[in-house]
């Protein structure tokens, strides 16, 4: 639990009166660097915890602690460099947790502080510990913040578990000698300080649209929406500091361009297909490290399909894959620092600020109109794309029906704050489910063909022997059976999507309404 000071900070008359407090003795003074460390969308805040790092020396201590009370979820302690990734960290139940929490997404730090602090040990008549109180001078800059850096006061009480009545005890006395219980977690209300909310960030669609706003304003707030997540994950694609930013970038990228194709007749049909070649561009050159980065994301998942005489004989893939992926990397860190770069962006943001984006005819037109017209057009297509698939059908037929199915979902969380709550949410996820069985499909394919055009090239670099590239034969042949597989499960996702109730319910939500007649008219 942490505490603020009193308003008249007096250091030395502080420190009397904690050591008037029955069994609080000071043990140590130290310098110390903490950093709050969480990645970039949040994934401990959410989790309602939060990290630090403690640096004194070569020794590096990370604390991890519930957003709430700060109570400890657990700790480890290294004298080496410190961790980016939850891979990184000794192997443990902790660490286990941390990857679950974390996946890919590297630590970064939200606040940083430079320490100089007392730390106290509460002792029961047992000279037991029951509590840690540290009392904190802080220096905090945050890296993301408005403001430069604060200067403050903290003092932490840390009970031992199982002496929780004892450490309430100690608390009420610092209540009582000018200490006040902060009523916020700490973090949260450093943040705010510096003008950040934690928890904000996020991949995920969710634009509140008004049904009856002309169509021209409501797709430009949904692209500058999305040109806002790609000027968020801009700076950590080019830094590469972990693949999800990339990842982000490119999924808004590939919205921005959806929109522009789907939501048909907004804006000038110059404006659009100008925009639709830029958007084409920027996910050609994202594409090569994207790719790159999926493989060596999946490199365990690989190494587990092979018998286990052969796993250790994909290292030099591994090598060459981390290799090919630093250089496109590089290029694509170098194409983003161009000037072409520089002014599409320029120029991008000066098209969502104009009004005028050329004559079309439904500019006007109210959102939720064309929003179901396109969401029911396209639905009925994946339908009849999809019941016109065999087992003759050739791949490309699925890979077209999975091309169709993204347009679907991408209009769907594009507009889903127009219908009911919920009512869309359920149909996504059923679309999701046939999406996973296509997309399975088509990756093992690519997969399956890159990993021979991998053997090749490190052939012609002299990389592996005839052991690695008999393993990397082997993972292609079972990257083709999960292709298979998913081929054969194909008919069973689609008739669980194509479903009486989904037709039903797409029909209800997003269907032509029955234009009443004159006759029909109730009398006014």
């Amino acid at each position: 639990m942490y505490f603020y000071g009193p308003e008249n900070f007096d250091l030395a008359a502080i420190r009397n009166k904690l050591e008037k407090i029955n069994g609080l003795s000071l043990i140590r003074e130290l310098p110390l660097h903490q950093d709050f460390l969480d990645t970039f969308d949040w994934r401990l805040f959410n989790a309602q915890g939060y990290m630090i790092r403690e640096q004194h020396g070569q020794e590096n201590r990370y604390l991890w602690r519930h957003l709430t009370d700060d109570g400890l979820q657990g700790s480890i302690t290294l004298h080496r460099e410190a961790p980016a990734f939850a891979w990184d960290f000794p192997a443990s139940p902790i660490q286990k947790r941390l990857a679950k929490i974390l996946a890919m997404r590297r630590l970064l730090p939200v606040l940083k502080l430079t320490t100089q602090r007392l730390e106290y040990y509460a002792l029961d008549s047992e000279e037991k510990k029951t509590a840690t109180l540290y009392l904190d001078q802080n220096q905090i800059t945050c890296p993301n913040g408005a403001a430069d850096t604060v200067s403050e006061w903290s003092l932490q009480l840390l009970p031992v578990k199982g002496y929780e009545k004892e450490a309430g005890k100690i608390a009420r006395r610092l209540q009582q000698i000018g200490f006040g219980r902060r009523k916020h977690p700490y973090l949260h209300e450093t943040l705010q300080r510096f003008g950040v909310t934690p928890g904000t960030y996020s991949s995920k669609l969710n634009i509140k649209l008004d049904s009856s706003a002309p169509a021209a304003k409501a797709t430009t707030a949904i692209l500058k929406t999305l040109f806002a997540t790609m000027q968020e994950n801009e700076a950590g694609t080019i830094a590469d500091l972990d693949s999800e930013f990339l990842h982000d970038y490119r999924v808004a990228v590939r919205r921005t361009r959806s929109a522009l194709s789907q939501i048909k007749g907004v804006f000038g049909e110059a404006e659009t297909n100008r925009w639709k070649e830029q958007f084409a561009w920027l996910g050609q050159i994202t594409g090569p490290t994207r790719d790159l980065d999926v493989y060596l994301l999946k490199f365990e998942n690989y190494r587990g399909l092979l018998p286990e005489e052969y796993r250790g004989s994909l290292e030099d893939l591994k090598k060459f894959l981390v290799q090919k992926q630093a250089a496109e990397q590089k290029t694509l860190a170098r194409t983003l620092g161009t000037a072409k770069y520089k002014k599409l962006l320029d120029d991008y943001r000066a098209f969502l600020e104009d009004d005028d984006k050329g004559a079309a005819p439904n500019a006007d037109l109210a959102i939720r109109e064309l929003a179901s017209r396109r969401i029911w057009k396209t639905f009925q297509r994946i339908v009849q794309e999809g019941k016109a698939i065999t087992d003759e059908s050739p791949a490309e037929d699925l890979h077209e029906l999975r091309k169709t199915g993204k347009k679907l979902r991408y209009l769907m969380e594009f507009f889903q704050s127009l219908y009911p709550p919920g009512e869309v949410k359920n149909l996504i996820a059923g679309l999701k489910l046939l999406q996973e069985n296509l997309g399975d499909f088509q990756d093992y394919e690519v997969q399956a063909q890159s990993i021979t055009g991998f053997s090749e090239e490190m052939q012609q670099k002299n990389m592996g022997n005839a052991q690695t590239f008999m393993a990397m034969g082997i993972l292609a042949s079972h990257l083709i059976e999960g292709q298979m597989a998913a081929r054969r499960e194909f008919a069973d996702r689609f008739t669980s999507f194509d479903s009486p109730e989904a037709e039903q319910k797409f029909r209800q939500l997003f269907g032509p309404r029955k234009k009443k007649s004159a006759k029909g008219k109730s009398p006014s």
